[in-house]
């Protein structure tokens, strides 16, 4: 038994001693910050110095590391330019598109004095100023800025957005109304164009025919005034009387009734009452006969009703 035990005891010798914490007065412990992690630059390299700006560390890098870092800058500065010049051209486009000031040009050859342009261009900037989102040209409602200039303008038809008139500057066109005949109610006077719109402000020559209405309608600016059908037959009637050599001096709807004109003809002192329901021409036919008959008898009648085809009524 001695001699086995012994044996034990020899061989428990032989092995090295295991490691063990001694303490400080062993060997230094690993500090956590100089300990390898994965994705790291090892110990003892400038690369991650060089990464993170550190000055003193472009003395001590290789040829490599100062190649990598001079790379890894110039992406940087390349990605820094190209997100400059990105929003440098987003910015100019939007300039580009902004509508901040407003240039008024006219449709006519008519004068217009600045004054009225002015005031058509603080009309359109009040518009803008109340929807600042179509401040932004391919924003713009065109539709609702014509309702809006119309009903402050009932002189204009239309307002259509033009090109670029500079930096933040939008040109816009203005088309004006032109009027067939002078609308003449009680002392207000209203131009009509060819619509029937009535509208008090002209630019244009004053139109030579005046229709004077005294059938006690009462009329808005801006409203048709008239049907398209009643302005057509005038305007086609106007046409006819003049082909046959004759003018015509005043247009006149009776009270009481919008269906039927009086019509007076230079050099007549008689009116003619003619109806909206029948043709122009046939009516102007016989009115020309009218006067051919009361010319040869020398008669003086108030006035002739050809409504009638092929009649003629009338009052001495």
């Amino acid at each position: 038994m001695g001699l086995f035990s012994k044996g034990k005891q020899e061989s428990k010798k032989a092995l090295p001693p295991r490691r063990r914490n001694v303490g400080n007065s062993g060997t230094q412990r690993y500090n956590n910050n100089s300990a390898f992690r994965s994705g790291r630059t090892m110990a003892g390299t400038t690369m991650y110095r060089l990464n993170n700006s550190d000055r003193s560390a472009i003395k001590t890098a290789t040829p490599r590391e100062k190649m990598h870092h001079l790379e890894h800058v110039r992406k940087r500065l390349a990605w820094i330019f190209t997100g400059l010049i990105v929003a440098c051209i987003g910015l100019a486009l939007f300039l580009w598109q902004f509508i901040a000031s407003v240039v008024i040009e006219s449709n006519t050859a008519a004068v217009i004095s600045q004054d009225n342009l002015d005031v058509y261009s603080k009309s359109i900037q009040k518009y803008l100023t109340n929807n600042p989102t179509e401040r932004l040209r391919f924003n713009l409602n065109h539709n609702s800025l014509n309702e809006y200039i119309i009903k402050l303008h009932p002189e204009i038809s239309s307002v259509s957005k033009g090109d670029s008139a500079g930096f933040t500057k939008t040109r816009f066109t203005v088309n004006f109304r032109k009027p067939v005949v002078l609308w003449q109610v009680d002392s207000v006077k209203y131009f009509v164009d060819a619509n029937g719109v009535s509208f008090t402000k002209n630019i244009y020559e004053n139109p030579k025919v005046t229709i004077v209405d005294n059938s006690g309608v009462r009329y808005t600016p801006g409203t048709a005034i008239a049907s398209a059908r009643f302005l057509s037959f005038v305007g086609r009637s106007i046409g006819v009387i003049q082909s046959r050599g004759m003018s015509v001096n005043k247009i006149t709807i009776p009270a009481g009734t919008s269906r039927q004109v009086e019509v007076l003809i230079n050099d007549v002192p008689y009116p003619f009452i003619l109806s909206i329901d029948r043709l122009p021409g046939g009516q102007v036919e016989d009115m020309q006969r009218v006067i051919e008959y009361f010319a040869r008898g020398g008669r003086l009648p108030k006035y002739v009703d050809i409504r009638v085809k092929g009649k003629a009524f009338y009052r001495e």
